[in-house]
């Protein structure tokens, strides 16, 4: 959104002034600026730099344009529906698509329903960012006390006050959403993955689906232990990670953490085990598993201080050793 603003902007000889959160990723950042818009940072997330755009457009008389909860916002973001449709030829069963405020799987919903009813649209939020679900189920707009900013570009508290009654309109279903990951061979990886559903015959119905694909499943929806437990440790041991350092971190909750994280690690790395929480703090739990090379020891330590999150290894631990 910042960046089509810009963009537009520049091409009709307009002012930009794009206000972001200050903890905004720089390459985010670089991006604004280098369409030739004037960007201003305030607060620590998107309400926070929200209420300063609307008070800097009273200010100055500029137009204040929403990033999500307007029309013509809403319709721009339908493009991607038909492209989708161009794209596919129209051989498209359901489309998944990540929810903010909104504004994106409005849009693409509403234009999907138009063209092609039978497509079902469903959206995607984490566990900790879940607000349109949470309103939907209330039948109400709800803000949330708290976000988890992990994933940056979906981190709102309160959704759109037009995108929520397109949603509640058009959209078949909202998944919230867990993710678990641990290597098993060079050929397939574990998944824990939490997926919202309707109905146990949905569910049933899903599984089956998944295992036509060749995906083996277990559904552990009733399964206490996993849910409780046993999702902390999903995969088990891993023969295949030889070289496997084991490390806990403490990831700022800010949009970026996890982008920095992969950028400074390089390729040459394989991450063969990750597990994130967030418990409503300013750190996020994040246990990852790195395999490193023989002879990288000096850059992983390099690596490990430049970075600068707060960490504790733990390939030695014993539980770690016998389970994982």
């Amino acid at each position: 959104m910042p960046r089509g603003v810009a963009f537009s902007a520049r091409q009709l000889g307009l002012r930009a002034l794009i206000v972001m959160p200050a903890t905004t990723p720089q390459i985010k950042l670089q991006a604004v600026k280098a369409l030739g818009a004037e960007v201003v940072l305030h607060g620590d997330n998107y309400s926070e730099a929200a209420d300063r755009c609307r008070r800097l457009a009273d200010e100055t008389g500029m137009t204040y344009i929403h990033p999500f909860d307007d029309e013509l916002v809403i319709s721009g973001q339908g493009t991607v529906a038909d492209e989708l449709l161009r794209q596919s030829a129209g051989r498209i069963d359901a489309v998944f698509v990540p929810v903010g405020g909104g504004g994106l799987i409005a849009g693409i919903a509403c234009c999907l329903k138009e063209l092609c009813p039978a497509v079902k649209v469903i959206g995607v939020e984490p566990v900790d960012s879940d607000a349109m679900f949470q309103s939907i189920k209330a039948g109400r707009r709800v803000t949330l006390e708290s976000v988890g900013i992990f994933a940056d570009g979906v981190a709102v508290r309160t959704i759109g006050r037009q995108t929520f009654e397109l949603c509640r309109q058009y959209v078949d279903g909202i998944n919230i959403t867990e993710f678990n990951y641990r290597l098993a061979d060079r050929s397939q990886a574990q998944l824990f993955m939490g997926v919202s559903v309707g109905s146990k015959k949905e569910r049933e119905a899903f599984s089956r689906h998944l295992a036509a694909e060749g995906y083996r499943n277990l559904d552990l929806t009733d399964n206490d232990l996993a849910k409780t437990h046993l999702r902390y440790m999903i995969g088990g041991r891993s023969p295949e990670a030889t070289r496997e350092r084991l490390f806990r971190f403490w990831f700022p909750e800010r949009p970026g953490a996890l982008s920095r994280f992969l950028a400074d690690m390089g390729t040459s790395w394989n991450i063969s085990l990750f597990h994130y929480r967030t418990l409503g703090s300013d750190f996020g739990r994040v246990l990852i598993g790195l395999e490193i090379p023989d002879g990288d020891e000096k850059k992983l330590s390099v690596f490990l201080d430049r970075l600068g999150y707060r960490h504790v290894e733990e390939t030695r631990d014993p539980a770690y050793r016998l389970f994982l």
